[in-house]
């Protein structure tokens, strides 16, 4: 995996109309099923729901990283949303998340996963407080992913 960018596509990258979290999810799992190449929608959005019951996956400062790995999955997914005004999702510091980066990956290939976990991680840390403000979400969204 060379970088970020060769998983995140302009389709992958959605101002997100939702004000709830379930919405939210649904709407990047909708976009991941037609990346992923095996669940629909239903099913990546149930294996999120799971996940999150585990513990959330809101890590601060408006951020959050929700992923997944399904036996199904053919190719590593990556899908970055953004929401208007903030939605409440748990987040360990109870700020309201505005940018998500779903992460869908496959069982078979856990180091890939796992490698895409700390690249996604870093780059919502690092990126994530001016991609919440940016103008053209999409460009700087691909831009920014270059490095990571």
């Amino acid at each position: 995996m060379a970088s970020l960018s060769t998983l995140l596509r302009p389709e992958a990258i959605l101002d997100l109309g939702a004000t709830d979290a379930d919405a939210a999810l649904q709407q990047l799992c909708e976009a991941a099923a037609l990346l992923v190449g095996g669940p629909d929608a239903a099913t990546l959005l149930s294996a999120v729901h799971a996940r999150e019951e585990l513990s959330s996956t809101g890590f601060g400062a408006g951020l959050a990283m929700p992923h997944v790995r399904l036996e199904d999955v053919r190719r590593l997914s990556v899908v970055v949303g953004r929401t208007d005004s903030g939605i409440s999702f748990k987040a360990i510091d109870d700020v309201p998340v505005r940018l998500f980066c779903l992460v869908v990956g496959t069982e078979r290939d856990v180091a890939a996963y796992q490698k895409l976990m700390g690249r996604a991680a870093r780059f919502l840390k690092e990126e994530g407080a001016r991609l919440i403000e940016s103008q053209d979400l999409v460009a700087d969204v691909l831009s920014a992913s270059e490095q990571y």
